[in-house]
């Protein structure tokens, strides 16, 4: 699960970096990292509770990542053009809602990656035209 957690936060980072495009695949980055991690995931085991704590990870991955990059950059900036730092709220509230943002669209995300996962493996058990589900 924290695999296919850091595999997604991958993908959402590989999401920002084309010029132009990020503004597209940027705000869809933790569905399509989700998506990619959930399958990921949903390989390895078939607890349906996968799905959530991939799309939970990514999105803490995520914030962890605006907390460490994102508000030393605003600082520096801000400092840089003589402006005072903004309130504490902002530096709460920025991490909070990427959490949420992240959380949500990558929980999505995996859900529909171990949704996938599992139709896969489920058409491959087929043998002379019928379903095999769960039989030897």
């Amino acid at each position: 699960m924290v695999r296919g957690a850091l595999v997604g936060t991958g993908i959402v980072a590989l999401c920002f970096l084309p010029p132009i495009l990020h503004f597209i695949l940027g705000p869809l980055g933790p569905l399509i990292g989700g998506f990619v991690g959930g399958s990921q995931a949903a390989r390895r085991t078939a607890n349906p509770l996968v799905p959530l704590g991939v799309g939970l990870l990514l999105g803490l991955f995520l914030s962890i990542a605006v907390a460490l990059v994102g508000i030393p950059i605003i600082v520096i900036v801000l400092s840089l053009i003589d402006q005072p730092p903004a309130s504490l709220a902002l530096f709460v509230l920025m991490p909070l809602s990427v959490l949420i943002w992240g959380a949500l669209l990558g929980t999505g995300g995996a859900y529909l990656g171990a949704l996938t996962r599992g139709r896969k493996e489920q058409t491959a058990t087929e043998s002379d035209g019928r379903l095999i589900l769960g039989e030897e």
